[in-house]
């Protein structure tokens, strides 16, 4: 139960500042960047972002990127995902279900429905980060997973051949 508490946390979060940073000018031009994107299959249908964010954050425990993207329009409709990745470096990390809640490598959580109350968190699978530019604050990488709904744990989707590419990060100060 303390995890599920941990990702419903995580989740508003990452909501909040989603829904403040959908439509951000990251060049200083004017123009919303609209290069950036985030692509995935979910159970065999194809998903694309229309809004997302993502957030790097250095701890003293270590770093966490996190990136949150929906297919509507707004926070608050169409198909959600997060994930939290526990590192900068260009690797593999491995999704892995911790019950300690501070073991990770990285996580993700899936609603099929922004607004309902249906959420799917990370059973296992991968997070690769292919690139983490510091000076321009981009970040692309790969993800394949499973992932099981929340307290039905037998109700799984599959997210497979996902795609972040070089999506504008906001630097978090936690130190």
């Amino acid at each position: 139960m303390k995890l599920a508490k941990r990702l419903m946390t995580i989740l508003a979060v990452a909501l909040v500042l989603f829904s403040f940073n959908s439509c951000k000018d990251d060049d200083g031009d004017g123009v919303p960047d609209i290069l950036d994107k985030m692509t995935a299959t979910i159970d065999g249908q194809q998903w694309s972002s229309v809004a997302r964010v993502a957030t790097y954050t250095s701890t003293e425990a270590g770093d966490i990127i996190t990136i949150t993207a929906t297919s509507g329009v707004t926070a608050a409709t169409g198909e959600y995902l997060n994930l939290i990745i526990r590192g900068s470096e260009l690797r593999a990390y491995d999704l892995t279900i911790s019950l300690t809640g501070s073991e990770f490598e990285c996580t993700a959580n899936y609603k099929p429905d922004a607004s309902g109350t249906d959420i799917y968190t990370g059973q296992s699978g991968t997070i690769t980060l292919t690139k983490f530019d510091s000076v321009n604050k981009k970040i692309s990488g790969t993800f394949s997973f499973t992932v099981a709904k929340v307290g039905e744990l037998t109700t799984t989707k599959q997210i497979t051949s996902g795609t972040f590419t070089d999506l504008a990060y906001q630097v978090v100060n936690a130190k």
